[in-house]
């Protein structure tokens, strides 16, 4: 009797001890488990007839479990319906969806936050074709502006942002919309709009720009001109300045002890100050002048630069 008594407490007790861990040998709860607490970077609109790959990033990143499974939870006069991770909608509304983590919060227990999509009409969108006016050459040392022309000019949306692809030898750096290079080589940049192709989907192209070395600067004062009496002078001692598309890009030009710099192409101002970087990239092929003003002796002076730009 005795013997029974003390195998049935063993037993109870062994039975105890396997409710407390999981098949792993690991309390799903305890120091190994990281439940989900948020997901955010849901779209939060779409459009009648493009469908939408819902996505979202959970929180924290070291969460046990991350994998989303999403349902509709109030289609409204949407027709919402999901497969996979893609919805569908047919009409106009809002639809509400369901991210739903298993075991997110605890073993046995889903994490599930709900999310609000907002469709509109498609007819009224219009997608990114193409994204023009990219140079196709660098110098180094030279900040280089990338502002592309998107096409159509009315399409829906057309922020760009950039990014580098590959960097190769040029030791390429973007901030913002601005590329520094610091070696020549040849760099690809990647221009990205957001929803260009369609909700959700990113309108995407890569630009291949060679970096060239950048020549000495020119560099001027009142001797390298002759002026009239009334104050206007044409460059006299300086070798001609002829900027290539696809060998030298770029010629920077200082004015040396000039005050109240400004330069000028045409009507066009171009910059202030006693330094501009003239871009063949921002050119078509042709003749131009480039015109400095600059006050001296309380009356204001005009010289002007001729440059050529070629491929």
């Amino acid at each position: 009797m005795k013997r029974k008594t003390l195998f049935g407490f063993f037993m109870v007790l062994a039975l105890l001890w396997a409710g407390c861990i999981n098949p792993a040998g690991e309390n799903p709860n305890g120091s190994d488990f990281v439940p989900v607490d948020n997901i955010t970077g849901v779209p939060a609109a779409a459009y009648v007839g493009s469908p939408l790959p819902l996505s979202g990033t959970v929180s924290p990143t070291d969460a046990t479990n991350q994998t989303i499974a999403w349902t509709v939870k109030n289609a409204g006069t949407t027709g919402a319906s999901i497969n996979g991770n893609t919805l569908t909608v047919i009409d106009e509304g809002t639809v509400v969806v369901t991210a739903t983590i298993a075991n997110g919060t605890a073993q046995g227990t889903a994490f599930t936050q709900d999310f609000t999509i907002t469709i509109s009409d498609n007819t009224s969108f219009v997608s990114v074709a193409s994204i023009g006016g990219i140079p196709t050459t660098a110098s180094t040392l030279v900040p280089l502006t990338l502002n592309g022309i998107v096409s159509p000019p009315d399409a829906t949306n057309q922020t760009i942002v950039w990014s580098i692809n590959d960097a190769g030898t040029t030791g390429a750096t973007i901030n913002g919309n601005t590329l520094t290079v610091t070696a020549e080589g040849t760099v690809v940049v990647t221009a990205a709009i957001a929803n260009g192709t369609a909700q959700g989907t990113a309108f995407t192209r890569d630009f291949t720009i060679n970096v060239l070395a950048t020549r000495p600067s020119i560099n001027l004062s009142l001797e390298n001109f002759t002026f009239t009496d009334t104050g206007e002078g044409d460059l006299t001692d300086e070798t001609s300045i002829a900027l290539s598309k696809a060998g030298n890009p770029t010629q920077t030009i200082n004015a040396i002890d000039l005050s109240g710099v400004y330069w000028y192409l045409g009507n066009i101002q171009l910059g202030t100050g006693n330094s501009i970087t003239l871009n063949a990239g921002n050119f078509n092929v042709g003749t131009y002048t480039l015109s400095i003003t600059f006050s001296k002796d309380g009356k204001s002076w005009i010289g002007r630069i001729p440059f050529a730009v070629t491929e």
